[in-house]
């Protein structure tokens, strides 16, 4: 049972906002949700508008661009693809049922919510960011790389996917990152004429 640090009322709907891991297996699981690259992201803001470091600015919103533009992509597609979690599994290699009535998707998310992975896309789209934006910074890559799979046999360990569903997510993240950094130096270089 995980412990809720964060969390809100609505109505009758509680909102847990961060839940606290309970072993080390769900605290690698947690270095894959959207906060790490948040909180990587503020830290960049904050030094960029400090020290007036205009890359570290740029590479903070470029980040949350990223991992926004990759998030609803994901939510999508797992919208779409409608496949049940490991965890949930009603058969072997767990039931695929596309395009779910919304209402039905929410009172039982992981039964349609597998494919693709949010936090190994999220990863991969903070990792690319980070390292076209920091070449010189040889050791992001590999760092990024290894959490990433750490995060993703975590996942697997956890119940909450199939090895099958990372492909996609990998690839989309490693997309988005790229097509981020390459846009807002398309907008940069062309801003300045």
């Amino acid at each position: 049972m995980s412990k809720s640090l964060i969390k809100f009322k609505i109505g009758s709907q509680d909102f847990n906002v961060y839940d606290a891991p309970q072993n080390l297996n769900t605290a690698i699981y947690s270095i894959g949700e959207g906060l790490p690259p948040l909180l990587i992201a503020a830290g960049l803001a904050v030094h960029g508008a400090v020290k007036k470091n205009y890359r570290s600015y740029s590479t903070a919103g470029q980040i949350v661009q990223a991992i926004t533009a990759f998030g609803i992509t994901s939510q999508l597609l797992k919208r779409s693809f409608g496949r049940e979690t490991h965890r949930s599994a009603t058969q072997p290699g767990g039931a695929w049922r596309p395009f779910p009535n919304w209402g039905v998707y929410q009172k039982n998310v992981p039964s349609y919510d597998a494919m693709p992975s949010g936090h190994l896309g999220t990863m991969m789209a903070a990792t690319v960011v980070l390292a076209d934006n920091y070449p010189e910074k040889k050791y992001i890559k590999p760092v990024g790389y290894a959490l990433t799979g750490l995060v993703g046999l975590s996942m697997i360990n956890n119940g909450v996917h199939w090895a099958g569903d990372y492909p996609l997510a990998l690839g989309l993240g490693y997309v988005f990152g790229k097509v981020t950094v390459k846009m807002n130096r398309f907008l940069n270089e062309n801003g300045k004429k």
